[in-house]
């Protein structure tokens, strides 16, 4: 290709996405919204296989389309042991429900993203491709994965390939 020669309307992605919802859900306005392993939205929900990708802008019910906005967002904090505190600032949180979220993996370990912040107010999470580095807990796959020491190229690949199956790294562009 050459360089430009004229001006170019350059498609802008805002950090917004339109997804059809899966049958028999229903999203509301204001709440978090997840993709199956299907691509289809659904309301966020501690339930495996499930991808957070951020808040709805739209109620919609099955069938129909949701505005989706990334970014960070209020949420409800979860309460007790499993409450996020100041001190967690930086870690991965995870899905309670559609509004609240908590230090704790809970059963199915569906991350909400990443806590920026915590106040009076709730817990302020970053969604959408989140890249972290250092030290992840996601659990027994990426520990087993590394317990010999020897990292070699299948054994990045398949830690790399648990962190996008966690959503805790971008999937991997389509070609």
């Amino acid at each position: 290709m050459s360089a430009l020669s004229a001006p170019r309307n350059t498609p802008e992605f805002v950090d917004n996405t339109f997804i059809t919802l899966t049958a028999g859900g229903t999203i509301y306005e204001g709440g978090m919204v997840a993709v199956n392993g299907s691509g289809a939205a659904v309301a966020a929900a501690d339930t495996s296989g499930l991808r957070v990708i951020g808040r709805a802008e739209n109620s919609a019910a099955s069938g129909g389309t949701v505005k989706i906005r990334m970014g960070v967002f209020g949420w409800d904090n979860d309460t007790g042991d499993n409450a996020i505190k100041a001190t967690d600032v930086g870690k991965l949180c995870y899905v309670v429900d559609d509004h609240t979220v908590s230090i704790d993996d809970q059963t199915n370990g569906v991350v909400a993203g990443v806590v920026k912040t915590v106040d009076g107010d709730g817990v302020h999470v970053a969604h959408g491709p989140i890249f972290v580095s250092g030290t992840v807990g996601i659990g027994a796959p990426v520990a087993d994965l590394t317990a010999s020491g020897d990292l070699t190229y299948t054994k990045i690949n398949a830690i790399l390939a648990a962190l996008r199956q966690a959503g805790v790294i971008a999937p991997t562009p389509a070609a």
